[in-house]
C-alpha cells in the first residue's frame, strides 16, 4: 500500500467517502489530522434533522472541536476519554450522551464511535440514535421506584425490621433492623435471610408456609404473574423472648435501570389488629347467636339475626331500647 500513487490515494479516498454517504443512518464523519485537530467531513441528512437544522449548518457545528462542544458539558469528559483511549487501542465504543440541537435543546443519544485508518488518514465515524423517549421513560420509572420505596420502606413505631432485597441477584441491598442491630443482614443472601427470619416463627405449620410463600423463586413467579404485594400474619417469638403477632410483607417492583426485581420487605407488629380479628371471627361470629351490651338500663345488639324474632329466640323486638321495658 506504501507504493500507491497520489492519484490512487485520491480515488480510494473518494470511494471511501462515497460509501459513507450511502449509508442511511444518523452519521457523522470526523477527520483527525496529525496535529490533533478535527475536521467535520460529512454529516447525514437524518443527523441534521435530529439536530434541527440543514446539513450544511450541522456540518459547521460539528467542525473542529464542535462535535465535543455540542455535547452536554456533563458528558464531554466521557467523549474526551473515549478519544484518548482510542489512541492506544483502536476500535470503537458506545456512549449514552446528550447532544445540543440548533435550537439549544438537548437530545439523549446512543453514540457509537468507530476509529478508522484509511491509507494513513484517520477518521472517527459516529452514528447517533435518539433515545430521548427511552431516557424520559427511564426517569419516570426511577421516580416511581423512589416514590414506592419512600411509601413502603419507612420505619414506624410498629416496625420490627425492614429489608430491601434484590430477588433477581439473591442479595440484601439494605436493612433497617433496630431489634437485631448486631446482625449484619447485608452479609446475607436473600435466601439465607429468609431462613434466619423463619426461626422467629415457632409454630411449625406457619413457619413452613412462610418459607414457601416468601421463597425467592416463588416471589419472582408471583411478580411475573402481575402480583405486586405478598403478606402473611404470623405468631412470632422475638430475640428478647417476647411473643407477638407480626405482619410480614413484600412489595415488589422492577429496578428502573437494571430491570432486576426488587422487594421492599417489612415486618410490623400487629397485636391489636390480630386480636381484634380473632375476637370478631372466632368468638363473636362463630360461637354466639347474639352479642349485646347493657349500660345504665339501655341495651344495644351488636351481632344477631333479626329473622329469629318471634321464633323462640332471645333476640329482642328492637335492636336497642330500655332493658327494663
Amino acid at each position: 500500500m506504501a507504493d500507491m500513487t497520489q492519484q490512487e490515494r485520491e480515488i480510494a479516498k473518494t470511494h471511501f467517502l462515497n460509501n459513507i454517504r450511502q449509508m442511511n443512518n444518523n452519521a457523522v464523519l470526523i477527520r483527525e489530522w496529525e496535529d490533533g485537530q478535527y475536521e467535520a467531513v460529512y454529516v447525514s441528512d437524518s443527523f441534521a434533522q435530529m439536530m434541527k437544522c440543514p446539513a450544511a449548518e450541522a456540518l459547521m457545528q460539528m467542525d473542529g472541536t464542535g462535535f465535543i462542544e455540542t455535547t452536554h458539558p456533563k458528558d464531554q469528559p466521557r467523549v474526551r476519554e473515549m478519544l484518548r483511549k482510542k489512541k492506544a487501542d483502536d476500535g470503537g465504543g458506545e456512549l449514552i450522551i446528550r447532544k445540543r440541537t440548533a435550537t439549544g435543546e438537548y437530545v439523549w443519544c446512543s453514540a457509537n464511535y468507530s476509529f478508522i485508518n484509511d491509507f494513513g488518514e484517520r477518521y472517527i465515524y459516529c452514528t447517533y440514535f435518539d433515545v430521548t423517549a427511552l431516557k424520559e421513560n427511564e426517569e419516570r420509572l426511577r421516580t416511581a421506584y423512589v416514590s414506592l420505596g419512600e411509601t413502603v420502606y419507612q420505619m414506624t413505631d410498629r416496625t420490627l425490621s425492614m429489608f430491601r432485597a434484590n430477588l433477581t441477584a439473591d442479595r440484601i441491598e439494605d436493612t433497617k433492623n433496630p431489634e437485631a442491630a448486631k446482625v449484619n443482614a447485608l452479609d446475607y443472601t436473600y435466601s439465607r435471610m429468609l431462613t434466619w427470619r423463619g426461626s422467629f416463627y415457632p409454630i411449625r405449620s406457619e413457619r413452613e408456609a412462610f418459607l414457601r410463600t416468601f421463597d425467592r423463586k416463588a416471589l419472582l413467579a408471583k411478580h411475573q404473574e402481575g402480583e405486586a404485594r405478598v403478606s402473611m400474619y404470623l405468631f412470632s417469638k422475638r430475640l428478647d423472648e417476647r411473643l407477638c403477632f407480626v405482619e410480614f410483607s413484600a412489595v415488589m417492583t422492577r429496578h428502573p435501570i437494571t430491570g432486576d426485581v426488587i422487594a421492599f420487605i417489612t415486618e410490623r407488629e400487629c397485636n391489636d389488629d390480630k386480636v381484634n380479628e380473632t375476637v370478631l371471627d372466632k368468638i363473636m361470629v362463630r360461637q354466639f347467636d347474639m352479642v349485646a351490651y347493657l349500660v345504665n338500663g339501655e341495651y344495644g345488639v351488636v351481632i344477631g339475626d333479626e329473622a329469629m324474632v318471634g321464633k323462640g329466640s332471645i333476640f329482642p323486638a328492637a335492636r336497642s331500647g330500655d332493658y327494663r321495658a
